[in-house]
């Protein structure tokens, strides 16, 4: 029989051989995957030649900045849009995590023409033909020309500020979920033949569709179907209409409830909604649940 001394030998061998191999597997597991989602990150797409007028009257740019604080973008981009570090787990975690920042619009917006706003809005797409990952584009995509136009004329107007944060990063974790399709680029998930209408809807339920879709679907989905982070939005025939007014306007839910991310969303976000709009997307989410 070998001496254990031997015995021993060989298996710290063996054990060197399988760490160095599993090693060299990592490195190349680490390496298509940069590869990968380089090319991902560097495709260019083609997007439609839209033509969308921007207005310049003051009723049109306050609308563009409600259209605005509906859709929630200082949550990403900070106070006045001057931008926002969202993550930022430092040195050692963006290598492993990566990074997310809003980058600052009031630098940015000018140095872009319309045609180039309504390319980043709507389709995802950079001038350079590369698509966004962050930016919900497939939310603002169904917004209305008109609208569209309102919010590009607001951010127009923004006041230049100085406030630099870091740019957006990708690290081995993020490039992992992103090869593995765990969030699609924003340009892939546009249907670049799908074009939203001029102006947007009168008829109660279109409205509230409109605004479900424009508001809503980033969180619970494109159906409102809902997630693990937030429900199916059928649950609003659960609420009469004065209670359902009620939560948009104060966060309030049922029973007085605090939701954890919703209530605080209603009371940023929603309070710039209508009555109108409420009711009719009230009447909308209704329908989700077939009442």
């Amino acid at each position: 029989a070998p001496a254990p001394s031997s015995v021993s030998r060989t298996l710290r061998r063996w054990a060197a051989g399988a760490a160095v191999a599993l090693l060299a597997l990592l490195v190349l597991a680490t390496g298509a995957i940069y590869a990968r989602t380089t090319l991902m990150l560097r495709r260019t797409y083609d997007i439609p030649a839209d033509r969308v007028a921007v207005p310049t009257d003051s009723a049109s740019i306050a609308e563009g900045e409600r259209i605005a604080r509906i859709r929630g973008c200082e949550a990403c981009h900070g106070d006045g849009l001057a931008g926002a570090m969202m993550h930022d787990p430092g040195p050692v975690g963006a290598v492993l995590i990566g990074r997310m920042s809003g980058p600052n619009l009031t630098q940015l917006v000018p140095r872009y023409t319309d045609a180039e706003l309504v390319g980043l809005l709507r389709w995802g797409v950079r001038p350079d033909g590369r698509s966004l990952v962050v930016m919900p584009s497939s939310i603002l995509h169904d917004l209305t020309d008109d609208d569209l136009g309102r919010l590009i004329a607001w951010l127009r107007t923004l006041p230049r500020q100085e406030r630099q944060v870091r740019s957006t990063s990708y690290g081995l974790l993020a490039r992992g979920a992103l090869a593995l399709g765990a969030f699609p680029l924003e340009a892939a998930a546009i249907d670049r033949n799908d074009r939203p209408p001029a102006t947007r809807p009168e008829d109660p339920m279109a409205l509230g569709r409109y605004l479900a879709r424009t508001s809503c679907s980033e969180c619970h989905g494109s159906a409102l179907e809902g997630n693990p982070q937030a429900p199916g939005l059928a649950i609003a025939a659960g609420y009469t209409d004065d209670q359902f007014r009620h939560f948009l306007r104060t966060g309030e839910a049922l029973g007085g409830r605090e939701l954890q991310e919703m209530s605080e969303t209603a009371r940023q976000r929603f309070t710039h909604l209508t009555d109108a709009e409420i009711a009719a997307l009230h009447t909308y989410l209704r329908s989700l649940g077939g009442s």
